[in-house]
């Protein structure tokens, strides 16, 4: 692998030597991304799969790559996925040659959270954890075994009896309930409209009728009107408050739901392997 430029005569620093060595490594990551691209945008999701893989071999696992790293895991994954898909529906069934594309997707997986979980110590994201288990239950649907072996890394006296537990990937939650929750606080906001406007009319109505009692100097009828007014003034400010409030909020979990639901697992072919690109640069 390559490491950037040569060191100078004089001794170079150590945080000159690695600011060389993840210039190397970032530049050959940025070129096995458009390697990627390019397969994956000709169909050859396999091809793409391969050179994505690479970036981990590529990018050390540390704070700085931490999310390239994932980011080049989950598009690799992805691009396994397609693959598996094409070949399978081509053949008309599965075979062990299709089966072999999910296996190298949870080796690779595999590989990824035991350097993960030995540099950064916890457990990969809840979007590494969605991203294997459906590659594990498309291995499940093959009718195949998951022949792959979990790294130990709890200590062997754990209760714990959950796989991802001890691979270092935990469960996080999916956003389907405040999806659901949002989804319902706008539905009532909306219901608030029809209030505001049977208020706005009684409003309306209830001038005419004021007007007209002013008019004739009618002093019982104006104090009913007044009071008309009064209600449905009160009508249409409980109504706005209400419609605003919740709409807002159920908009707000509504959001969050839906960023937790999916965030880097939306990875398809037109924006997955371009976002990888993109976090190279920056993260956003």
């Amino acid at each position: 692998m390559a490491m950037g430029a040569p060191v100078p005569v004089m001794a170079a620093g150590p945080a000159e030597i690695d600011r060389n060595f993840q210039d190397g490594s970032r530049s050959s990551a940025r070129a096995l991304t458009e390697q990627g691209q390019a397969s994956f945008d000709a169909g050859d999701y396999e091809g793409a799969a391969s050179s994505w893989s690479k970036i981990l071999d590529t990018l050390p696992e540390n704070d700085l790559n931490r999310e390239e790293r994932e980011n080049a895991l989950l598009i690799s994954l992805e691009a396994y996925k397609h693959a598996y898909r094409r070949k399978t529906a081509e053949r008309g069934g599965t075979s062990e040659a299709e089966v072999a594309l999910l296996r190298k997707g949870l080796a690779l997986c595999d590989a990824y959270t035991k350097e993960f979980v030995r540099v950064h110590g916890g457990s990969v994201s809840p979007a590494v954890v969605e991203s294997r288990v459906e590659v594990e239950n498309m291995l499940a649907d093959s009718g195949r075994t998951i022949e792959t072996t979990p790294t130990p890394i709890l200590p062997p006296t754990t209760t714990d009896p959950d796989p991802f537990t001890r691979t270092g990937i935990q469960r996080g939650p999916s956003g389907n309930g405040l999806i659901a929750a949002g989804s319902a606080t706008i539905v009532v906001g909306l219901a608030m409209i029809p209030l505001v406007v049977v208020g706005a009319q009684r409003s309306k109505d209830a001038d005419e009728d004021l007007k007209q009692a002013m008019d004739e100097g009618n002093m019982e009828a104006i104090n009913q009107a007044e009071d008309r007014k009064s209600s449905a003034t009160a009508m249409i400010i409980s109504g706005s408050i209400l419609l605003g409030v919740l709409t807002v909020g159920g908009s707000t979990m509504l959001g969050i739901g839906i960023r937790r639901r999916i965030r880097y697992t939306a990875f398809s072919p037109a924006i997955g392997p371009r976002f990888v690109g993109l976090s190279l640069q920056g993260r956003f």
